[in-house]
């Protein structure tokens, strides 16, 4: 629906941001230049710090390796946003969480994950777009 282009565009950019801040905390983070650390009972405390972005915090289970929590923090290190990954399990060669919180200031949200496939194969027309799907510049 013409109509509903800018809405389509604006959910466009809103979608390319999550997929970016989705790529940090699964695992990207862990790849930022300048990472800290700090040891903190047992848990390690990874800090990513730019002067572009805010600063993120991970927590990480030192038993497991595993990101139990991300915190954004604003630049008064006030948490405006928190992640919080539980209940691991492993799928083949995977190890995922089955449960996420996520909390800000508008309010949280929790996912409980079942029936996880992790990297399945695709069928072959997974990314042939719909008849009726117009290109967006």
């Amino acid at each position: 629906d013409p109509k509903h282009k800018e809405q389509i565009t604006t959910a466009g950019v809103s979608a390319a941001k999550l997929a970016k801040t989705w790529s940090v905390l699964s695992g990207g983070f862990f790849q930022s230049n300048g990472l800290t650390t700090e040891v903190k009972g047992g848990k390690l405390i990874v800090r990513r710090q730019s002067t572009d972005e805010p600063v993120v915090l991970c927590e990480v289970d030192r038993v497991t390796l595993t990101p139990r929590k991300y915190l954004m923090l604003d630049d008064k290190g006030k948490t405006r946003f928190s992640l919080t990954l539980e209940d691991y399990q492993q799928y083949g060669p995977v190890v995922w969480p089955t449960r996420l919180t996520a909390v800000s200031e508008n309010g949280a949200v929790e996912i409980e994950l079942r029936d996880v496939q992790v990297n399945p194969e695709l069928p072959a027309n997974a990314f042939i777009p719909p008849r009726r799907a117009e290109k967006l510049p």
